[in-house]
């Protein structure tokens, strides 16, 4: 229902990005790549904080007929899990990260990630999704593809392995547990530092 509201062709492989309009987030690779592609059966889904065509930084992308109708620019949403559920993969094209939670929530969805090489993103993917340099356009476009080339039986395959490997690393029972674990090392440590009198 998603892809009918937003005008996407049933057949189109849907990439999303997640992300506020922050050049941190480097929204230009990903237009970058999309320019470079040219696939007429590759669309784009971008959400988040000043996520609009008339965004200053979009402009001089936007003017091109490929972004124009490949691209649908939705600003903020409160419906990302809807969203991601809408698409066959998510892009992450920042140039500095720490814990980017948004690959996460792809993965919990059943998507495919690829994102570049920032923070924690290639231990929260692992081998479920593929790491980019950050600004390697050529290599976003290669994983692209590759991806939108594999055959059903193995996207969902991918799929299966994402949304497995955030329930095994990054449940919030897995979570609870290590911070328990790090808390009771820092009490031990304390307890030999000043053992009671």
């Amino acid at each position: 229902r998603l892809r009918q509201d937003l005008n996407l062709p049933p057949d189109a492989f849907v990439v999303a990005m997640v992300a506020r309009a922050d050049p941190v987030k480097n929204h230009e690779m990903l237009f970058e790549a999309a320019v470079s592609l040219r696939s007429p059966a590759m669309y784009f889904v971008l959400c988040g904080k000043d996520i609009v065509p008339e965004n200053p930084r979009f402009v001089r992308f936007v003017g091109d007929n490929y972004i124009m109708e490949h691209f649908r620019f939705l600003g903020e949403r409160r419906d990302v899990d809807r969203l991601l559920n809408a698409c066959d993969c998510a892009v992450l094209c920042s140039t500095a990260e720490a814990f980017p939670v948004v690959l996460g929530e792809a993965m919990a969805t059943g998507l495919p990630c690829i994102s570049t090489n920032v923070g924690d993103a290639a231990w929260i993917i692992g081998d479920t999704g593929k790491i980019v340099e950050s600004g390697d356009t050529r290599g976003l476009v290669r994983e692209l593809l590759a991806l939108r080339a594999i055959g059903q039986k193995d996207i969902e395959s991918l799929r299966k392995e994402a949304r497995s490997r955030i329930g095994e690393y990054f449940s919030c029972k897995r979570c609870q547990a290590q911070i328990l674990t790090i808390y009771g090392s820092l009490l031990d440590a304390k307890k030999q530092a000043f053992p009671s009198r």
